[in-house]
């Protein structure tokens, strides 16, 4: 019997989330992003730059996207990751 052992490939499973968060008048925000995995329940959290701009790696499946800014209306919505491939999303919140 031959058995072969293999790490699996360092990001193997992973999809890129790339966003821009801004308010009403295209102006960078600094908002809290939460990625929920609607099976597993795992949660992915990263903030924005002061631009707006945010970059995270995900496992592949389906994810509810929560984005929050102070004074900002919440915005929750699903995306759906697939291995090995990149979201780039953008978003405008309202004032609340």
């Amino acid at each position: 019997v031959d058995i072969e052992l293999r790490k699996p490939t360092p990001g193997a499973e992973l999809a890129d989330f790339v966003a821009s968060v801004s308010n009403e008048n295209g102006a960078g925000l600094i908002s809290s992003i939460t990625l929920t995995n609607t099976t597993t329940g795992q949660v992915v959290v990263g903030n924005t730059d002061a631009s707006g701009q945010v970059s995270l790696k995900v496992l592949q499946g389906r994810y509810r996207l929560d984005i929050k800014s102070e004074g900002m209306n919440l915005i929750t919505e699903t995306i759906e990751f697939q291995k090995g491939k990149t979201v780039l999303r953008s978003f405008s919140l309202q004032k609340k």
